[in-house]
C-alpha cells in the first residue's frame, strides 16, 4: 500500500490493516449467524433445544450393561435347556461342541502346516533347479556353488549331503579371497558334521578363522561349530578354549550368547 505522494508504507501498518479487515469480516459472519439461530428459534423453538451430553461414565458403562443382558440371556437359555433335557445331557452337547470346535481347530492348523511344508519343498526344488542351470553356464563362480551347495544341504533328502559336500569343495577349490574361502569353509564343515567326519570338519573350521580378513560372525560361528564338534569327539577342554575364543572377541552376537552358555555347561560337568 501507497501514499498519495507514492511512499510505501511500513510493513508494520500494512499487516495491522490486513488484521483489522479479518476481524471486521469474522465478527460480521458471527452476527449473521447469531441473527439466523435467534429467527430459527423464533420459528421452530423446539428444534433449537440442545441436548444434553451424556456423561462419559455412562457412554463406557453402555457396553457393560450389553455384556450384562447377554450373561442374562445366556443364563436364561441354559436354565430352559436344563429344565428340558436335564443338566447330564446339556453338559454332553456342550462338551461335544467344545471337542467338535477344538478337533476342526486343530484339522485346519494341520493342513495349513502341510500345505506350507508342500509350497517350502516346491520352492526348494524350484530353487535348486535354477541355480543348477545358472552352475552350468558359470562352474566355477564361487558365489553360485555356496548357495547351491547350502540349498542341497538345508533340504536334506536322500543323497544332498553328498551333493551339498562336492560343490562346496569345487566352490572352496575356487574361492577368490579369504572372506569367501572362510564362508564357504563354514558350510562345508557344517555339511562334514553332519556327515559325522569329524576331524575334516575341524580342519575347515580352521581354515575359516586362519585369515586376517575374515568377517567376525563368520570366525565366531567357525570356532563355535569346531566346539560342538570337539564336544562329540571327547575333548571337553580343546572345545572350552575354543568358546572362550568367541567370548573374549566380545562381539556380542549369537555365538557369544551360545559359547558362553556351553562354557558354564562344561564346568558344570566338570564339578560333578
Amino acid at each position: 500500500m501507497y501514499y498519495r505522494n507514492g511512499d510505501r508504507q511500513p510493513r508494520a501498518v500494512t499487516m495491522a490493516d490486513k488484521a483489522q479487515k479479518k476481524n471486521k469480516r469474522k465478527h460480521k459472519n458471527l452476527r449473521a449467524r447469531l441473527d439466523r439461530r435467534q429467527d430459527a428459534a423464533a420459528d421452530y423453538p423446539a428444534s433449537m433445544k440442545r441436548k444434553k451430553k451424556r456423561p462419559k461414565e455412562i457412554r463406557d458403562d453402555k457396553f457393560l450393561r450389553w455384556c450384562r443382558r447377554l450373561g442374562h440371556r445366556l443364563r436364561a437359555l441354559w436354565g430352559r435347556a436344563v429344565e428340558r433335557a436335564g443338566r447330564g445331557l446339556v453338559l454332553i452337547c456342550v462338551s461335544g461342541v467344545v471337542i467338535l470346535t477344538l478337533v476342526a481347530l486343530v484339522w485346519t492348523g494341520l493342513n495349513r502346516w502341510r500345505a506350507d511344508k508342500q509350497r517350502s519343498a516346491i520352492d526348494q526344488a524350484q530353487t535348486i533347479a535354477e541355480m543348477k542351470k545358472v552352475a552350468e553356464t558359470y562352474p566355477d563362480a564361487p558365489d553360485l556353488l555356496l548357495r547351491l551347495g547350502t540349498a542341497y544341504a538345508l533340504r536334506g533328502k536322500d543323497g544332498d549331503l553328498a551333493r551339498a559336500e562336492s560343490i562346496l569343495q569345487r566352490a572352496l577349490d575356487s574361492a577368490e579371497n579369504g572372506s569367501q574361502k572362510a564362508l564357504v569353509a563354514l558350510e562345508l564343515g557344517k555339511v562334514k558334521v553332519d556327515l559325522e567326519k569329524y576331524e575334516q570338519a575341524l580342519k575347515l573350521f580352521d581354515v575359516a578363522v586362519r585369515d586376517s580378513d575374515v568377517l567376525p560372525l563368520t570366525r565366531d560361528a567357525a570356532d563355535w561349530y569346531a566346539g560342538r564338534c570337539l564336544e562329540k569327539r571327547g575333548r571337553a577342554k580343546d572345545a572350552a578354549v575354543r568358546y572362550a575364543r568367541i567370548t573374549a572377541r566380545k562381539t556380542r552376537s549369537i555365538w557369544t550368547m551360545l559359547a558362553a552358555h556351553r562354557q558354564i555347561k562344561l564346568r558344570q560337568d566338570t564339578v560333578d
